[in-house]
Parts: structure tokens; sequence; C-alpha cells
């Protein structure tokens, strides 16, 4: 973030030292901070005098454009092109606040003379979803708000376009053009006025600071922080679960008792949701959640908001102020109400957990969680054939009584995709019958990968072929999706390697993985972040030839580099690798064994790269 904010007022240096002069943007630099609450954008401010931002346009040369390439690169992280500073300046500060990962800049061929072809507009680009509408809408507003100080000349998003000329009129509805690029559903287009018009303030410098900004003990990043400055941690009341006459059951947070107006921190990256339902939490319940059933944390009673619903935040991003609105009396007062639910469920459900110790545990570490995280499992079901009359597990439930409990430990679980080996048809027919359209499923055979339907799409399938008994030749599947949040492409190798029943078949394992890395390096190649998951059946012998070289790592933890093959100490013959992705939260159930199966659940939250 300190790289990202030295390029951006280094460009605002060049942009405005002509206009306003060198001295006094080296004031702005280093004093302009101190007027912007962390994480909040900074007050919109108007000109001076009566004449719009919009009148200056007239008589000015034609906008100056910027050498730059039309790909990637250091200099240009968003490939922007030969576009103005101004506008690479505004690119800067909005694309990492909002999580946008890809801009549009510079081309030639574009319809708009004074847009794209003169370096003066950028597309930003955002998913055709519920959450990128909420996305682009936090853009929309925030760039609204301060288009004096960005030199935004107009916006259009979604089939409306807003101005600076006519700001009075809000957001003016456009002609169908037929197509969700046409509307400008999947992104919102600013453009910004040539770099010879004067603005009228130092917001340029303000927003940079202010985009990236915490209070001092937030991590403005991904580790996770308390919900107030680090110096005031020592207030918690530590009373989660205590019983009152103030709660309707039990006390489900925990209270910091702190001044009002104190700052209120995103204790954890995520998107923010805003609950105006809530009569006991005052105005608003401000939630951060890292997806529809992972981890969610609460603020309740604030006297102000400095997020918009729908924003994506970092860790230790100021969210709001610490108020007393709402149910609060007695001697609480101004205090913070904060609760962590694990699954996103609801006030007493089973996913509420002792902030307090959660905070213990969790503070300066790294739990993923942003935009495009999601929770990955792998899970044997222990085929339908074992338990059946004859087979080999006597005094096991049927199948169907089994894949009943299935149903329940993915419900409570919640996971957003999972890899099941020995799932047979049987038990497929039962879990579509019990959770109707939750899932949906690919696979070979009895090795099936199901996905949450509202998280992921079908982008493609495939297989890889392995060794299994005797060393005959089986297909393991590959399924890519396509997250529908982020739009991120991910492969899923689902597998079983061959067990020791029917004699040693080591060789074969060995052969079958190596088999297995060739098809993950094909799907990175791809541009797939990509998971080996399953039954591998072997510790150790699976865990250093899989992360040989660098190309896997493994959610349980462990090495393999220029130390040697270090395997974590907790190892299980069922794995989660990854590539082009990061875990957290690895976890192991075991209360499936003996009842379910004979394997544990094992789950990740994970953030593709």
């Amino acid at each position: 973030m300190q790289k990202l904010l030295a390029v951006v007022l280094v460009l605002a240096v060049f942009v405005l030292a002509p206009v306003i002069g060198a001295g006094v943007i080296v004031a702005m630099v280093t004093g302009a901070a101190a007027g912007c609450a962390p994480g909040q954008a900074p007050a919109p401010r108007q000109p001076d005098g009566a004449a719009p931002v919009a009148g200056s346009l007239q008589g000015e040369a034609p906008a100056q454009r910027s050498s730059g390439s039309s790909s990637a690169s250091t200099a240009d992280p968003y490939g922007l092109g030969q576009v103005t500073p101004r506008l690479r300046a505004l690119v800067e500060v909005l694309a990492p606040q909002f999580a946008i990962t890809t801009v549009g800049g510079y081309r030639a061929s574009a319809r708009d003379p004074e847009g794209h072809p003169a370096g003066l507009a950028a597309d930003f680009m955002v998913p055709v979803t519920a959450a990128g509408r909420a996305q682009g809408e936090a853009l929309a507003a925030y760039a609204i708000q301060n288009a004096a100080g960005l030199g935004i000349d107009y916006i259009i998003w979604h089939q409306r376009i807003w101005s600076v000329e006519r700001a009075p009129e809000g957001w003016r509805p456009m002609a169908d053009r037929g197509s969700d690029t046409e509307n400008h559903v999947d992104h919102v287009h600013i453009n910004v006025i040539p770099d010879g018009t004067p603005v009228t303030g130092p917001e340029v410098e303000a927003a940079a600071v202010c985009a990236g900004q915490t209070v001092a003990g937030g991590g403005g990043g991904d580790a996770v922080v308390y919900p107030v400055p680090a110096d005031l941690a020592d207030t918690d009341r530590r009373n989660w679960g205590s019983a009152g006459r103030s709660w309707s059951s039990w006390h489900t947070g925990t209270d910091f008792s702190v001044p009002c107006g104190t700052p209120v921190l995103a204790a954890h990256a995520g998107t923010v949701e805003i609950d105006t339902t809530q009569r006991w939490s005052g105005p608003w319940l401000v939630k951060v959640s890292t997806g529809p059933t992972n981890l969610t944390t609460w603020y309740a009673h604030m006297q102000k908001l400095t997020v918009v619903d729908g924003q994506p935040v970092r860790a230790g991003q100021q969210i709001g102020e610490v108020g007393a609105e709402g149910n609060v009396s007695g001697p609480t007062g101004c205090h913070l109400h904060f609760e962590v639910h694990e699954k996103n469920g609801p006030i007493y459900g089973p996913d509420n957990v002792n902030p307090s110790t959660w905070l213990a545990e969790n503070v300066g570490k790294s739990l993923g969680g942003g935009p495009g995280s999601f929770v990955i499992a792998t899970f044997n079901a222990l085929g339908h054939s074992h338990t059946v009359p004859g087979g080999d597990r006597p005094g096991w439930a049927d199948s169907a009584t089994r894949t009943k409990w299935l149903a329940q430990l993915l419900a409570t679980q919640a996971p957003d995709v999972v890899g099941l080996q020995e799932f047979q048809a049987p038990q497929a027919t039962v879990l579509r019958q019990l959770a109707g359209d939750t899932w949906d499923s690919a696979g070979v055979e009895d090795n099936v990968v199901i996905w949450r339907r509202t998280a992921f799409e079908l982008h493609s399938k495939g297989t890889v072929a392995i060794p299994y008994f005797g060393g005959q030749i089986r297909q393991m599947p590959i399924v890519r999706l396509k997250h529908r949040s982020s739009g991120r492409l991910i492969s899923v190798i689902n597998l079983h390697n061959p067990a020791d029943a029917r004699g040693p078949t080591a060789k074969w394992r060995a052969q079958a993985i190596a088999r297995e890395r060739d098809a993950v390096a094909r799907e990175r190649g791809a541009g797939f972040a990509t998971f080996l998951v399953g039954d591998l059946n072997d510790r150790e012998q699976a865990f250093c030839p899989a992360t040989a070289g660098g190309l896997l790592t493994s959610s349980a933890g462990g090495s393999n580099g220029a130390g040697g093959c270090q395997p974590p100490p907790d190892m299980q013959i069922d794995w989660i690798f990854g590539t082009g992705t990061s875990f957290s939260n690895h976890q192991v159930d075991n209360t499936p064994r003996g009842r379910i199966s004979d394997h544990p659940y094992i789950e990740a939250t994970t953030t593709p790269n």
C-alpha cells in the first residue's frame, strides 16, 4: 500500500504542479491526511465561486497523453496504456479501494473520441451479479462524492449517466443499447477532464491517502485486527454469553467500552453489509462478510458510518464511529458491540462464537476471506457398496441414512466446493432429494465435485488418467468453475489414489501423483487457480512429491524447499493442495468417522491470487 500511495502522490504532483504550484503540492502531501478519517473518503469540496467545474473546460488545450504500454507492468499495473496522468492517478485511487482488478484504459478503436481514444476514460470491470452491482454502486457513489477533487467529467453506470455539469439532476437514464457491456452493466465508465483543466483542491492526494489509511494498530491488509484501535483492546468487557434484563436470551457479542466517536475498524477483510431493520443495534447493524456462508463479523450501536453497503474493506479500515445508539442503557453508555459468526448465521445461531476468544486466537493472523475467497473441502463418503447387506462394513447404517447425515454435515459446515470420493449413484440421488438445487455437480463414476450454485457456475470439464489397482488406468475428474462474485476461474482435480486393499500399490500411487502434477501444471498454465483434493492414500509420500519444486502448497501447512521436505505435523491421507492461491482456516473434522464414513471431513478457506 505504501508503494501504491507513493505512485499516486508522485502522479498527483505531476498532474497538479503546473496548476497550483509544486510547493503547495508538497504541503498537501505532508499534511492533507490530518483532516481525513482513517478509511474514510474525504469530504467533497465545492469549487471556489459559483461557476461549476464543467465551466472551466472551455478554451482548454487538448488532453496531454502519457506514454505507456498496453500491457500491465510495474509502471502500468492495470495496463491502461496511453492515458493522461490525471486518469492514471484516479485509477490508482479507485481500483484498489474497491477491489477492482481489471480496468480498461486507452483504446484507439473506441467510439467516444473524447474518452478512451483521448486517454480520458477508464472502465472499471465488475461481475454481472448482485455482488458486482453493489461493488459498482459503491465505486460510483464515491466517485460522485469526490468528483471535483478527482477531476471527473462524467460517469456512466447501469444504463445511467451522471455529469458534473448537470449534477443537480442526479442520475439520468440512457437508451437500451442491447447488451450488458453497451449498457455499462459490467463496468463503471469514468471520464475525466483534460490535464490542463484546473481542479479545486487536494482531494486527489487526500483520496489516495484515505483509500489505504488505517488507525494506529490496524492491519491495513489481511491480518485480523481488533475492532477498535489496538491501544484500546483492553476495554473489552468479555461479556459474551452473559444473561440479564437487557437481552432477550443471552448476550451474543462482547462490548468494548470506549468513548463515543472512537473509530470502529473492520476486524478482517470482507464486504460491508448494512442492515437497517435491527432496532436494538441503532440505525444500522454493520456486518463485514467474507461470503454468504463464511466468516462474518457484526458491529452495533455506531453513531456514524464511513462505508456504504456492498463496499469491500480491508482489515483495519475504519467503517464508522462508536456511539450509544439502539438498546443501550445503564453503565454501558458509549460502546461497540462486536459479534463473530463463523458461517454468517443468525444472531443466536450455532456459529456465533466468543468474540474475545476469537480475537485472542486470530489477531495478527491472515484469515484470507477477502473478495473471491471461498471454502473448499474434501470427503471420502464411503461408497454405497460398503454398507449393503453382505458388504465389508457390517453394522454400519445404510448409504441412504449416511447420506442424510452427510447433507446435515454440509449444511452445518457450509463449504462452497467439495471433492467427494466413493460417492456412488445411490448416494448422489439421496443428496439431490435432500438438498434440492443447492448443489450442482460433475465427475467421473464415484469421484464427484459438487459446488454451490449461488457461488459458482460450471466453466468446463476434463479428466486425468491415473494407474489404479494393478496399474489399470482410471479417469479422475477435472472440474473448472467460475466464481460468480469475482469472476475468477478455478480448476478442481478430485482424486482417489489406489489403497493397498488388494495388495501393495505404492508404485502406482507414485505414478499417479506424477500424472496429477502434470495436470496441475497444465491447468495453471491455462490461467486457472488449481486445486488437487482427495483421498491420496498416503501421508508424507503424498505431500513431498506433490509439493516438490513449489508447484503446490498444502492447506495443512508444511514446507518443501532448500531445507528439505517438512510435512505438516497433523497429516491425513486426505489432502487439499493448491497453486495460484493461499490457504487459511484449515480444519479437520473427525466427527463423521465411524458414522458417515471412515474418513474425516477436511476444509480450508482459500483466496485465489
